[in-house]
């Protein structure tokens, strides 16, 4: 019932006359407008192919032999003639007459209920190149291309493919690339950024605002710490500082990030709801609190606040500031160039 509906859809249609082979025999139609407002189909067995003057199609059941999904269309973009690829493509059912439609209406029928204005119009755009490839979107995360040729006026051929696989695998590639340029930018023991992402943020700053403030820290003593109770035991003292100085940077609206070792610095914004000496002093205050190891082996960390008009003058003068503090004996937060807190 299903190709009777569509071959009376196609009589119904046709503009021209066309040839085509079925089962090795030439035929001819052709579909007149009768006195009564009728339509008469006539087919004839033609000897030879008609020259190229004439419209003609390939054999419709031509299409069956095509693995990927193909269709012949009218010059306004409504089927003439599809594949059962076609329909499974589509999720188009078995009973369903899609002769005479065009592809937007199949691909909203394939939506159902969802938003396909856009879609829709895209695809009218994409029927309109020639040759050129382009991509439909289905639900539940799959993907079509469509290629057209306009081969012969009056007739348009469509490709259609399953690329649903190749979008997955590009959606993978991009995420495990963007992971890539995370962990790139990321201290992997303690999750902070690390030195270039932290450099970059530094410039954009004093790009931004022609100042920078830096509050450069280091963990006391920790050499002897990390030689006489283990490596194991260093990465965890690390670790603690690079939580605390997160959570509280974090909280100030500043930004925390490892340098290497146990070097840490700490980039502080402009619209803090503290100074940089309070932050400091926070930090400091906290990192004393912790313990690591069964031993309960207690921390200190020497800070130093500098701030200047670009990244390296600011770097600089944190820096100063940092060797001040250890000067001192240590355990010590100084401001460069004012003394120490």
């Amino acid at each position: 019932e299903r190709y009777v509906a569509e071959g009376v859809i196609r009589h119904r249609t046709q503009l021209a006359p066309f040839q085509f082979t079925h089962r090795g025999r030439h035929l001819r139609v052709s579909s007149l407008p009768s006195p009564s407002g009728s339509r008469v189909r006539i087919w004839r067995e033609v000897a030879e192919r008609a020259d190229a003057t004439e419209h003609s199609i390939p054999a419709f059941d031509m299409l069956g032999r095509i693995p990927e999904g193909a269709c012949i269309a009218d010059d306004s973009g409504h089927v003439l003639a599809a594949n059962d690829a076609v329909r499974r493509l589509y999720d188009i059912p078995g009973h369903r007459v899609i002769t005479g439609l065009a592809l937007d209406e199949i691909v909203a029928a394939a939506w159902r209920d969802g938003p396909v204005g856009a879609l829709r119009a895209k695809i009218r755009a994409g029927l309109s190149y020639e040759g050129a490839p382009f991509e439909i979107e289905l639900p539940n995360d799959r993907w079509r291309r469509v290629v057209t040729r306009h081969e012969q006026p009056g007739v348009v051929y469509q490709v259609h493919s399953d690329i649903s696989a190749q979008k997955r695998q590009t959606a993978e590639m991009r995420l495990k690339a963007e992971l890539s340029a995370g962990e790139a930018r990321t201290d992997s023991l303690t999750g902070l950024a690390n030195r270039r992402a932290f450099d970059e943020m530094v410039a954009k700053e004093a790009a931004a605002r022609g100042c920078v403030t830096l509050i450069a820290t280091d963990i006391d003593h920790f050499k002897i710490f990390n030689d006489t109770l283990g490596h194991a035991a260093g990465d965890e003292c690390i670790r603690q500082v690079g939580n605390i100085l997160h959570e509280i940077a974090t909280r100030g609206g500043a930004t925390a990030a490892r340098i290497g070792g146990d070097e840490f610095a700490i980039l502080f914004p402009s619209n803090a709801p503290v100074t940089p000496q309070e932050l400091a002093e926070q930090c400091a205050a906290r990192i004393k609190q912790s313990q690591i190891g069964d031993g309960g082996i207690r921390l200190s960390v020497s800070m130093g606040v500098g701030e200047g008009p670009t990244a390296e003058l600011a770097r600089q003068c944190a820096d100063q500031a940092l060797y001040a503090a250890k000067r001192q004996g240590r355990d010590a937060i100084v401001s460069w160039p004012e003394r120490a807190v």
